[in-house]
This record gives structure tokens, sequence and C-alpha cells, in this order.
């Protein structure tokens, strides 16, 4: 079942340099339904945040990614958002390295 709903951006943005957007797919169709199922009416946004970094004595790069989920306005509702936004950042992390990774190189040269 895929709605399209779940869509999934890296955006960069670097002090001083050119911002860059990366779509990626959403790998785990299980979780997409599962998100969807929260839907409801539609008039909560539950936001969740985590910071990731990849740095060795101070050098490399460091990310704050966040995901937005829209839900039904209940309690119980609104945890399980949170908990799923959660997953999915997680889910994400390793293609978002990945082309961290190759832009830190690119621009940097390290």
């Amino acid at each position: 079942m895929s709605h399209g709903l779940v869509k999934v951006q890296l955006h960069i943005v670097r002090k001083g340099g050119t911002d860059r957007c990366f779509n990626l797919e959403l790998e785990d169709k299980d979780m997409e339904d599962k998100l969807v199922k929260l839907l409801g009416d539609e008039k909560a946004k539950m936001q969740v945040g985590m910071n990731f970094d990849s740095k060795d004595y101070g050098n490399g790069y460091g990310m704050f990614l966040s995901a937005t989920v829209t839900c039904n306005q209940d309690t119980k509702t609104m945890k399980k958002a949170a908990s799923l936004g959660a997953k999915l950042l997680k889910s994400c992390v390793p293609g978002i390295k990945e082309i961290a990774q190759s832009v830190f190189e690119t621009e940097f040269g390290t």
C-alpha cells in the first residue's frame, strides 16, 4: 500500500556555501503503511529530531535530522507518531551518512 505520502528529503545547508537537497526513498514500506494509518483527522503534527555527527578529533561534519509526522490528535496516536518518526530517522541514517560523507569530501577535499 503505497500512498506517496511519506517523503524523505535530506537538505544540506552549509554556512557560506550552496544548499543541496537529496531525495531518499523510503525502503521500509511497512513503515509507510504504519505512518499512513496514523493520519486520522490530520490535525496534529509530531516533530522528532536527532543530531548526527561524524567527527574525528573535531574534524568532520555534523547534522540535525528531523521528521514531522502528521497524525490524529489523541495522545495514544501522537505517541505512536513520535515513536515511528524516530524509527524513520534511524532507518535513514545509512543513506544520509553516505550522502553527507560524499558532500563533505567533495567540498573540503578530505
